[in-house]
């Protein structure tokens, strides 16, 4: 169908349209005018009935797509101005040219689709709106002009495989709403085609773009982001790229839905009251029942009973040609209600395990009526860290309700924000006010046990920001204690937006957005506090902290694991030392690994009119003094990258130790809300389980943190330098640590050596050198021949220009002493004795000797 369509597009002039007079267009304000008031039907099917004086004229189609699987949590499509047109035995569906052409002098003609006219009767014409649509679905995204800041039609399309009517009906305000059931083909990655099972929902009516609304341009994203409407061209060839936003001349009217649950409402209705600060005319209802988002008749904050998405989104409705939001919702899931500790215990078992895909599928929509959601906040790795610390902190249920409701409070400020126009801002966390990040665990025990927030404290600059659930639920409690206040960003941002205010670049809060993560190093998401150094350092901390709680909920997955996953026995747990040191040093990792030369830091490049060849210098060194400044907060590089002890892993065995004789732990309800009760011999599996790991997890996190040392910057390692010397004295430490450390244990064997090559020109030195006996005592090492190996070469030399004399005492001190301490202890020069020489007496040692001396041989001409 799409191939005869094709040559629609050349043979009308539908393009006409935008010739003619905005009157001569514009079709009559009551739809039923346009559209019979009440629909044919064909063979039980029902048919569109439009009057003849409405062909021409430009009407508003509106869509919503709905899946049927799972939950019918629906989002928008993209809002086109159409026209339906005859030609011969069929309705043509055009979009109107405006906004897609540079010339009025050629005809042109956009086709979104053909309807087969199956009757006409004086001066209307019923035809089969469900044939028209049956080959026109595909999978379009919205762009934002950051994205794609050019025209870009888009005409691809998957096939409908089956596909029928179920209603046409007149809906106020003044609207047809055309619901169509489907059945549609999508390509998914590597798994081929598959059924999607959807609906969609078409909303027809006069087009009438708002008298009072008046369009705002396109951000600069250099202050504030905000949505917008799909590039328009222009007659010059440039294109209108306009800001969504809702009339505010008018009442914005959100509505909470009707099954919310009543313990929740009142954090919906501040959620979105927070907004009011900025925007007087903002009103709260409550929800009608029946009427469910997406809805054409309201704005609705929609609760969805889905307790294993772990996460909201919002999307919004807009007219194409001003960017004015015509309908919005949100969709917050009822994983945010733990409201109990069982529901925080089984939160985080279904969070352990709850798959997250590395990018998000691309969603179906129709050809030409692209669908992009505003937000979607996946919550569930952050959500698992912080329900693993509420676990722990052993706080009650009327207290951890509170916390669920303040939590809700901050997620639906942030969609709201977003159906208000607002984008991510990414940076908010850099502008704390009154929230040391040193103090942060005690400011959340106060207000989990006294619901008490320290005047004056701002754990962000915004709303917008991903923020942790500790930082979203303090904030939660000011929506709740402090009606009105609103973060600083959030109050500026409205006001560009709405009221066209205009203020200098660092009188705004940091910004950055989704296209900035990556670009910038203090650019994070579910980061917390303006120290992104000492966040990075506490996540690593807390990481092992967490681990004897994430260790048996694991277990307890096992054992009641989710209704499609099958019983496992505890003795077939295969866990992995090397992930779970991974993630104990990956916040770190992430951290040093961010510091690449092709990143900047935002606070300070934000401070400069621009970056580039010409103060590229000057930038790096204001970056470094500020990275320099957050560490000596800390104390030191020392203390930012402080490395496990032994004592460590033995209170993390302790620990779980302790679970294990716990009740609420030995016994209970699993993810899929099913009981278990542990018996004796998997207590005992268990534990020895968590002694196993308890002994290798040090190896393992040992190479993990040589690795991430090895990846500080070499731009850094300039001697002379504060940061230079500090991380050459740092990194000493830990090499001569790693490498030279011993135990109390001791090789003993005789050993048959030949003698030490004497002095040349000495008398001696003519005569052969014959064999020696000698009894050896050989220590052995803490760590492996493969941690000591990498280990050696953490102090290799800076490539950067400044830095080749960087570490050059430190790596022939490491040398110096290996081989004073191999030599000492064979009683022989390490790097020139030849193994095939070296006898041992006892053969039963001969392995191990021999070994002691090829392991350090490697391990000595490593160091460089």
């Amino acid at each position: 169908m799409v191939f005869l369509l094709l040559p629609l597009l050349f043979i009308f002039g539908c393009g006409k349209l935008q010739e003619r007079s905005a009157d001569a267009v514009l079709a009559s304000s009551l739809i039923t005018d346009s559209f019979g008031k009440t629909t044919e039907t064909k063979s039980g099917k029902p048919l569109l009935v439009i009057d003849k004086t409405a062909l021409d004229k430009e009407f508003l189609l509106q869509g919503a797509l709905i899946p049927q699987t799972v939950a019918a949590m629906g989002e928008s499509l993209r809002t086109r101005v159409v026209a339906f047109k005859r030609h011969g035995d069929q309705i043509l569906l055009m979009e109107a040219t405006q906004g897609h052409t540079v010339t009025k002098d050629l005809p042109q003609s956009l086709v979104l689709a053909a309807f087969p006219i199956v009757r006409e009767k004086g001066g209307e014409i019923s035809f089969d709106f469900n044939e028209g649509m049956t080959a026109i679905f595909t999978q379009t995204d919205w762009a934002s002009h950051t994205e794609q800041p050019s025209y870009r039609p888009s005409f691809s399309f998957s096939d409908v495989r089956q596909s029928y009517l179920e209603t046409i009906e007149f809906r106020q305000p003044n609207q047809v709403l055309i619901r169509q059931i489907a059945q549609v083909a999508s390509s998914g990655f590597m798994s081929g085609d598959s059924l999607e099972m959807v609906e969609v929902r078409y909303f027809l009516s006069p087009y009438r773009p708002s008298p009072t609304f008046q369009s705002s341009p396109a951000a600069d994203f250099k202050r504030a982001g905000f949505f917008e409407v799909a590039p328009q061209l222009k007659l010059d060839g440039s294109t209108d790229v306009f800001s969504t936003k809702f009339d505010s001349t008018r009442p914005i009217e959100l509505a909470i839905s009707h099954n919310t649950p009543a313990e929740y409402k009142d954090a919906v209705r501040d959620g979105i009251l927070y907004w009011k600060g900025a925007l007087p005319n903002l009103k709260v209802v409550d929800g009608a029942a029946g009427d469910t988002a997406p809805s054409i008749e309201s704005n609705i904050i929609q609760w969805v009973n889905h307790d294993r998405a772990g996460m909201a989104y919002a999307d919004a409705q807009m007219d194409p040609r001003t960017g004015e939001v015509l309908r919005a919702q949100a969709f917050i899931t009822s994983t945010f209600a733990f409201g109990t500790r069982a529901k925080v215990r089984s939160l985080i078992r279904r969070l352990e395990h709850a798959p997250t895909p590395a990018a998000a599928p691309p969603s179906l929509s129709l050809l030409g009526l692209g669908s992009r959601r505003l937000c979607a906040l996946d919550a569930k790795e952050q959500l698992h860290r912080s329900m693993v610390a509420l676990s722990a902190s052993g706080a009650t249920d009327d207290k951890i309700l509170r916390v669920s409701q303040d939590f809700v409070r901050a997620v639906v400020a942030h969609e709201v924000g977003h159906i208000l126009g607002l984008r991510h801002n990414f940076a908010g966390s850099l502008e704390v006010k009154n929230y040391p990040h040193s103090k942060r665990a005690d400011i959340f025990k106060d207000y989990l046990e006294n619901d008490r927030v320290p005047e004056g404290l701002e754990t962000a600059s915004t709303e917008m920001d991903y923020l942790p659930m500790e930082e979203s639920a303090l904030h939660g409690q000011q929506m709740r204690a402090k009606p009105g206040t609103m973060y600083p960003y959030d109050r500026i941002a409205i006001e560009m937006l709405y009221f066209a205010k205009n203020p200098a670049t660092l009188a705004v809060p940091a910004f950055c957005t989704d296209g900035d993560v990556g670009k910038y190093v203090d650019c994070q998401r579910f980061d917390a506090g303006a120290n992104i150094v000492e966040f990075a350092a506490s996540s690593s901390k807390r990481s092992l902290q967490d681990l004897p709680v994430t260790f048996v909920e694991g277990f307890i997955a096992m054992k009641a694991p989710l209704p499609w996953e099958r019983v496992r026995p505890i003795a077939s747990a295969n866990l992995s030392p090397k992930a779970i040191a991974e993630k104990i040093i990956g916040p770190l990792d992430e951290l040093v690994a961010s510091f690449d030369a092709s990143k900047n830091t935002l606070a300070v490049t934000r401070t400069f009119p621009y970056v580039g060849a010409l103060n590229e210098e000057e930038v790096r060194k204001m970056e470094l003094k500020a990275i320099e400044a957050e560490v000596k907060e800390m104390g030191g590089w020392e203390n930012v990258f402080t490395a496990p002890t032994p004592r460590d892993f033995e209170v993390f065995f302790e620990k779980v130790e302790q679970l294990m004789k716990d009740p609420a732990y030995l016994s209970g309800v699993g993810p899929g809300n099913q009981s278990y009760t542990f018996t004796k011999d998997e207590i005992d599996a268990i534990s020895n389980y968590g002694l196993e790991l308890a002994v290798h997890l040090p190896e393992h996190v040992t190479i993990a943190d040589i690795a991430m040392l090895k990846k500080l910057p070499d731009r850094w390692k300039v001697t002379g330098t504060e940061t230079g010397d500090a991380l050459a004295t740092l990194l000493s430490k830990r090499a001569t640590q790693y490498v030279l450390q011993t135990t109390t244990r001791i090789l003993d064997a005789e050993v048959d050596l030949p003698a030490p090559a004497p002095a040349a020109g000495s008398p001696a030195a003519t005569a052969p050198a014959g064999p020696r006996i000698v009894k050896l005592s050989l220590p052995q090492f803490v760590y492996s021949q493969e941690s000591r190996m990498k280990a050696a070469t953490l102090m290799k030399a800076s490539t950067h220009q400044d830095g080749i004399d960087w570490g050059f005492a430190e790596r022939a001190q490491l040398k110096d002493d290996l081989k004073k301490l191999l030599n000492q202890s064979c009683q022989c020069d390490i790097g020139t004795l030849s193994m095939d020489k070296v006898k041992v007496t006892d053969p039963k040692l001969s392995k191990a000797v021999t070994r002691w001396f090829l392991e350090n041989r490697k391990v000595f001409a490593e160091v460089p």
